[in-house]
């Protein structure tokens, strides 16, 4: 009997132990709580606008106004450039010519050469490259033969409506013309001016001539000296635009030889502005 108490007591004492083994690996086995989570925390950065300094205004420079093509100066450097065809009126009947003069209107050397071995010749050389409304034409030219010869600038060129002409002739006189050939050849020359001018440099010499066609006005220099300004006539053909020329004529002696230097085709905003190249 004592024997079974003991023996409940051991047994007593054995399951309790291990009801206190079990309550510690409990409390040990209790999970701890997750870590907290750090928060993020968007900072929020206010961006102030500066306030816009007005830029320093850039002065608008006016842009200049190009030259339109076809002035400029012409110095008779290139001998086969072949921008001056020419043709030839006889002027014994005022009809243009069929025959050539060949290398007796042509560039040479520098120079627009004519040399016109027969009596009424009047030679005409056309710069074929451009058209103009209003220009101003400017030459040198030289005269290289005692004989009485003129020498024209021709504004306006067309092959069927005509053309304006200043001639001067190497005595001292000057014409203002109006050109108009017809279907068969002939050149109908209305005179406009004439007048007389001791500013032309007679004999062997170097002359400065200026012919400006502006609008309706036609205005003749020589050498720097203003000669002659007229309006072209209402009754007569108004020619709006054409070619310019330059042009050489034989009287009643031969040989004539004038040569042409350059030619300065600019507008003729400034009338007085020098011939000077």
């Amino acid at each position: 009997m004592s024997n079974k108490r003991g023996l409940g007591i051991v047994i007593f004492v054995f399951i309790f132990s291990l009801f206190l083994l079990g309550c510690q690996t409990e409390a040990s086995a209790i999970v701890e709580p997750p870590a907290k989570t750090a928060e993020i925390v968007e900072e929020i950065v206010v961006m102030s606008t500066p306030t816009e300094v007005p830029a320093t205004p850039t002065p608008i420079v006016p842009t200049p106004t190009p030259e339109p093509d076809g002035f400029l100066i012409e110095d008779f450097d290139n001998e086969e450039s072949g921008l001056w065809p020419y043709f030839v009126v006889d002027g014994s009947n005022s009809v243009i010519a069929r025959e050539e003069i060949g290398e007796n209107a042509s560039i040479k050397e520098g120079y627009y050469q004519f040399k016109l071995t027969q009596s009424w010749q009047w030679a005409y050389a056309i710069f074929d490259a451009f058209e103009y409304e209003d220009v101003r034409i400017d030459v040198s030219v030289e005269n290289r033969g005692t004989n009485n010869n003129g020498i024209s600038l021709i504004c306006r060129y067309s092959e069927f409506d005509g053309w304006y002409e200043f001639n001067i002739a190497n005595n001292g006189l000057y014409y203002i013309y109006y050109a108009a050939p017809r279907f068969d050849g002939f050149v109908n020359y209305t005179e406009l001016a004439d007048g007389g001018s001791n500013a032309i440099k007679q004999g062997k010499d170097i002359n400065d001539y200026t012919a400006i066609c502006e609008d309706k006005t036609l205005t003749l220099m020589i050498n720097g000296n203003l000669e002659r300004e007229i309006l072209i006539p209402v009754n007569l053909t108004y020619l709006k635009k054409g070619k310019i020329g330059i042009s050489a004529s034989s009287f009643g002696s031969t040989p004539v030889e004038v040569a042409f230097d350059w030619v300065k085709i600019s507008h003729p905003r400034n009338k007085a502005n020098t011939t000077d190249q």
